[in-house]
């Protein structure tokens, strides 16, 4: 009796064993497993290159992460539904190839705006052309970048508007953020005054500007004349500060430098009006 079960109970295991319903169960867990793995892998990868970064940075290494591991797991998929339906079916894997690449020209052809998209924002994050935070000017429009994902770029200028770029039709960036800017402010002077004395006066001002704005990083340089105007002698400045402050340091410099300039007795030009009343 014990035989004739062992027996039984050693066919039933050869049959499960070896149907292809079991071989495709096995092969759908292995599919799994393997997403996992490699999935976490490259997570662990990810979690090291974003150490001690900034979140701007941390947020692009992430979103590479997602494209990747979406990519990883759309291409386990698709080997493991081909290898499940040549099990269950008998299907040949040339036909089904043959057939979902009919099907995927037929969508890339109604798609093809998206399938751009999606490229064109792949290389822009794996490029770093620009991150959420920078300020930019893309396609002639200026603002700060609010989100950036595969299919499109968001930016919202200084008033407020937000500009939806799809990534595709992205061909020209200007990132006014990466690296450290140059302020350039021409101040104008009265031809009455001494221009070299005025040169002298504004060496003074600017030497002071690093110590009571933040943003600036060096020393202001004062290039001297820069243009003779209609009413006035104008004198170029140049200030090195922190990229996406410039237009608050040039503010506060503006500020400043009109102060000091009106202590030291340095006259600022201004339009005037000669009203003349004949009767």
């Amino acid at each position: 009796m014990g035989t004739e079960q062992e027996i039984f109970v050693k066919d039933i295991i050869e049959k499960v064993i070896g149907h292809p319903v079991f071989h495709a169960a096995v092969i759908i867990l292995a599919a799994v497993c393997a997403d996992k793995f490699l999935n976490r892998r490259i997570l662990k990868y990810v979690s090291k290159k974003i150490q001690n970064k900034s979140e701007e940075n941390a947020g692009r290494y992430k979103t590479i992460f997602s494209v990747i591991s979406k990519i990883i797991t759309v291409i386990i998929a698709f080997l493991t539904v081909v290898w499940v339906l040549q099990l269950l079916f008998n299907i040949s894997p040339a036909s089904l190839i043959a057939a979902t690449g009919i099907a995927g020209a037929a969508l890339g052809l109604g798609a093809q705006s998206l399938v751009k998209d999606s490229i064109n924002g792949f290389f822009i994050l794996m490029e770093d052309q620009f991150n959420v935070g920078d300020y930019v000017t893309i396609e002639g429009f200026e603002g700060r970048v609010q989100a950036v994902s595969l299919r499109m770029t968001c930016v919202e200028s200084f008033d407020g508007d937000r500009m939806y770029i799809p990534n595709g039709t992205i061909s020209r960036v200007i990132n006014h953020s990466k690296e450290n800017r140059n302020v350039i402010i021409s101040i104008p002077v009265s031809y009455d005054e001494n221009i070299d004395n005025a040169i002298k006066e504004m060496e003074e001002i600017a030497a002071g500007l690093k110590d009571k704005i933040d943003c600036i990083i060096d020393e202001p340089t004062v290039l001297g004349v820069d243009m003779l105007d209609a009413s006035s002698v104008n004198i170029k400045l140049v200030m090195p500060c922190v990229p996406g402050m410039q237009y608050r340091c040039r503010r506060e410099a503006l500020r400043i430098i009109r102060g000091e300039m009106k202590e030291r007795g340095l006259e600022i030009p201004y339009a005037h009006m000669t009203i003349i009343n004949k009767q």
